[in-house]
């Protein structure tokens, strides 16, 4: 907040980015409580962009690299996430994928609160569906 503000202050252009944590990949809703970054940082709404990341090895409050570990360990990571009911991004239909982006950061949209940028995303070298 007090970067946020001397930027501000000192007339500084542009926006302030503020990135979602990267882990547990909780909804935006969780950066708006109890208050919105402007207002409790004292900036204007104008000059905030929440930001994220998505890759097919995360998911919802969980992150789970089973893409980089033996298959030994990938198998106990893949329990691990079915017994959660956890799915990653990666695992996810298409419709599954938009309802979860709807709720960790498109509300933020489709509400006017805030611009969001998605400021990475990926999939592992062997998912065969990107190319």
């Amino acid at each position: 907040g007090n970067c946020s503000r001397a930027l501000v202050d000192a007339g500084a252009p542009g926006v302030i980015i503020v990135e979602r944590i990267c882990w547990p990949q909780n909804s935006l809703r969780e950066m708006l409580q109890p208050s919105p970054p402007w207002d409790a940082w004292g900036v204007p709404r104008d000059r905030i962009v929440l930001s994220l990341h998505m890759y097919a090895w995360s998911g919802p409050g969980t992150w789970s690299p089973k893409c980089f570990v033996p298959t030994v360990v990938s198998s106990l990571l893949h329990m691990v996430d079915y017994v959660g009911s956890r799915a990653l991004y990666g695992e996810m239909s298409q419709e599954g994928l938009d309802e979860q982006m709807d709720q960790e950061f498109g509300f933020c949209l489709d509400e006017d609160i805030c611009p969001v940028w998605l400021s990475e995303l990926g999939t592992s070298l062997s998912d065969r569906e990107m190319g």
